[in-house]
This record gives structure tokens, sequence and C-alpha cells, in this order.
């Protein structure tokens, strides 16, 4: 269960095409502003394809403020509801 789930059109698409890149091998570049949930939105196809090929998935961030909040936050958020 996630609090305060907001399913969002633009999150699901960019999952889309994470995950399709990943499974083709291939680059995708995704821009969206600022709280569109482009956090989760590539975490999540990362893992779950990371899990399902039994392959590392290196995420690399811009700044120590949004590893931290991944690591602190999103990580432990996204155990919990799978």
């Amino acid at each position: 269960n996630m609090p305060k789930f907001e399913k969002r059109e633009s999150q699901q698409i960019m999952m889309k095409e994470i995950y399709t890149a990943l499974r083709d091998s291939r680059f995708s570049l995704i821009e969206a502003g600022t709280g569109t949930g482009k956090t989760l939105a590539y975490l999540l196809p990362s893992i779950y394809f990371a899990t399902k090929k039994e392959e590392p998935v290196i995420i690399s961030t811009h700044t120590v403020q949004l590893q931290q909040q991944i690591l602190e936050k999103e990580i432990p958020l996204l155990q919990k509801i799978m």
C-alpha cells in the first residue's frame, strides 16, 4: 500500500519507456518537470528488470541529495510495497 498514491499517466508512460529501453538494451532520454515522479518512474522498472533478468542496473544521480532520497526514502518505500 502506497500512502498518498496518485496515478499519473505521464509516470506510467515513463515507466513503460524505461523498461522497454532496458529490455531492448537501448538508450532513452526522458525530460519531465519537478514533482512528476521521475524517481519512482525509473526505479520501479529498473528494479523489476534487475530482478527478472538477474542483472545489475546502475542508477547515477546528479546530486548527493537525490542519492540520499533514493536510499533513505524511495527504495524503502518500494521494498514495503513489493
